[in-house]
């Protein structure tokens, strides 16, 4: 059986010896988007509207059930207001609200100060940046040149709700984003890492100074978009604060967010590094990261070999994360890691397109911070909706994984996992890999309301449902032919994994979906499809925050999925 450690937030130690199954967590961060596809167009280095990327946590009000025989919503698609949030399922959990305005460029602040670093500009380094001093509404233009920039860069400020810190990238003639590098990188003295070796561990790194800041304080509003990420990662170096060469670790992460509130990483091209994105949290208050948002970037490529099973696309551990709008790539070549590795409480993966990795999805227990979360309800229900999913050759038999995986079930989920109006793609051969399940359910404690998703297997491998444990209830969905329950692993491995049909399911079958055209990577669904208007109910209550009213758009965009097509998958197109 592999193996994967996990890394502490501090000084670089290894705890605890994993399996390398997933992992899980819930929350609510509802992101709407404009009601046009025209802003869902716009320049790649724009972040998601600052002011109101993360409102604090609110009670959200009574839920009521949709109208008997609706299988979706009535109504328009989402406005530039946004969605409500709601508690998910009658669990009692406290969901929060944000919006999505149209990109805009990396412009000047318009109210706090604004420092321009490029060639020409006032500050031509960024270490010349007063970091230490930044303040909300403050805004670092960091313009594209030709070479890359090879800096590394502490965040350990504060902004607010209202003036978030901004470091973002003014692209080029073309397009371009301002490249930061990792390889022979240099840090400035002025930076003041709280751990002697916490250098080692991001290219950006958000936490607090050693001198002039107390263990309590926590950087809060930060947005980090348009920009290059690359090469912090084994086997390449950099020169840290006090001039010594080093090399980074192998979990060494593009931005890491060793803890932090109200993050945002937006609209990044990312990679060549351990983890691509790393957030961070301990077990304590001071050391918990809350409120992040992953955004529309592009993650590939990342990965690490000597350890090639422990790092991943993004990494992250925190109280209420939504990843959405993003595309994953392949990891790094020879690299076993998954594109996206979750151990939050309050977890949200919706419209992202995933390729490669050795899981698409890990939903794993909290494990650093266990003590802080152990008690919320959050941590039950996990949402995975609006997805592409595509799974080649060497790909993980189990796309999306829930529970846990460091053997101490007390951790572990123990909840509902609601995967609903995803298309998955398998081309998979039986000569590369011997058995596939849709999930992997860790325990027998967790469960999957399945939903309107279209599950393809072009390839020759076995599919079922489940792995060996655990229980999926179906409502409608379209998947291939010779699906079983469970997979048979022999005499030796007991599988109690079962399905139950929901009173208003129905398992549609067939030999092919019928995508408008799988070959060029469009799987609307074309105009003979059994799965087109066959959508079924949603989980009961479901909240408004949730509903699937938007869809991928290639890449890293979203535009209103059609509210009068009852289309099974993540498209409702023409």
């Amino acid at each position: 059986m592999q193996r994967w450690v996990c890394w502490r937030a501090y000084g670089g130690t290894m705890r605890g010896t994993v399996t390398t199954r997933t992992f899980a967590a819930l929350a609510v961060l509802a992101i709407g988007c404009s009601g046009s596809s025209g802003a869902s167009s716009g320049v790649t280095n724009a972040p998601p509207p600052a002011p109101t990327s993360a409102p604090e946590m609110q009670r959200p009000p009574p839920r009521t059930a949709r109208p008997a025989g609706s299988s979706r919503p009535a109504g328009a698609p989402p406005t530039q207001a946004g969605l409500a949030g709601g508690a998910a399922s009658g669990s009692g959990a406290t969901f929060r609200t944000t919006t999505e305005t149209p990109p805009v460029e990396c412009g000047p602040s318009t109210t706090g100060r604004t420092f321009d670093v490029g060639d020409g500009k006032p500050y031509t380094t960024l270490g010349a940046v007063p970091w230490a001093n930044l303040s909300g509404g403050d805004v670092v233009r960091l313009h594209w040149r030709p070479q890359p920039w090879r800096e590394k860069i502490l965040i350990s400020q504060s902004g607010s709700a209202t003036k978030p810190i901004r470091f973002c990238g003014v692209s080029g003639p073309k397009g371009e984003r301002p490249v930061l590098d990792g390889e022979n990188a240099t840090t400035d003295k002025s930076f003041d890492f709280i751990h002697v070796e916490g250098e080692r561990r991001g290219l950006i790194t958000i936490s607090i100074r050693r001198d002039g800041q107390s263990w309590g304080d926590k950087p809060r509003h930060i947005v980090i978009d348009g920009l290059e990420l690359r090469n912090a990662a084994v086997p390449h170096g950099f020169t840290n604060s006090r001039g010594e060469k080093k090399t980074y670790l192998d979990h060494t992460a593009c931005i890491f967010v060793e803890r932090g509130e109200h993050i945002v990483m937006a609209r990044n091209d990312v990679h060549g590094c351990g983890n691509g994105l790393f957030v961070a949290s301990n077990d304590s208050e001071e050391v918990v990261s809350r409120d992040i948002l992953i955004y529309g970037n592009y993650i590939h490529g990342n990965g690490s070999l000597s350890h090639p099973d422990r790092m991943h696309g993004i990494y992250s551990e925190a109280i209420g994360i939504v990843v959405q709008n993003n595309r994953f790539g392949p990891n790094r070549e020879g690299s076993l890691g998954n594109q996206l590795k979750d151990r939050s409480t309050g977890t949200i993966v919706r419209y992202n397109w995933f390729e490669g990795g050795s899981r698409a999805i890990d939903l794993v227990e909290p494990e650093d911070s266990f003590a802080v979360v152990r008690q919320m309800p959050e941590r039950h229900e996990t949402w995975v909706y609006g997805n592409v999913i595509i799974l080649g050759a060497r790909a993980s038999a189990r796309p999306i994984h829930y529970g846990g995986d460091n053997g101490s079930e007390n951790m572990y989920r123990k909840g509902t996992l609601f995967v609903y109006d995803n298309t998955m793609v398998i081309t998979t051969n039986e000569k590369d890999l011997y058995y596939m399940a849709v999930l992997q359910l860790e325990t027998d404690d967790e469960s999957a309301d399945v939903r309107n998703n279209v599950i393809y297997r072009s390839g020759t491998t076995h599919l079922s449902w489940l792995l060996e444990k655990g229980t999926a209830r179906l409502g409608v969905n379209w998947i291939s032919n010779g699906v079983t329950t469970a997979v048979d692993r022999g005499p030796t491995v007991k599988v109690s994994a079962k399905t139950e049909m929901l009173p208003e399911g129905k398992t549609l079958n067939g030999d092919n979906p019928r995508f408008v055209n799988a070959a060029a990577g469009d799987y609307c669904l074309g105009p003979s499809s059994p799965a087109r208007n066959a959508a079924g109910e949603l989980a009961p209550l479901l909240p408004p925050g949730l509903l699937p009213t938007l869809q991928y758009k290639k890449h890293q965009h979203t535009v209103p999925r059609r509210a009068e097509r009852m289309d099974l998958g993540a498209f409702a197109c023409e």
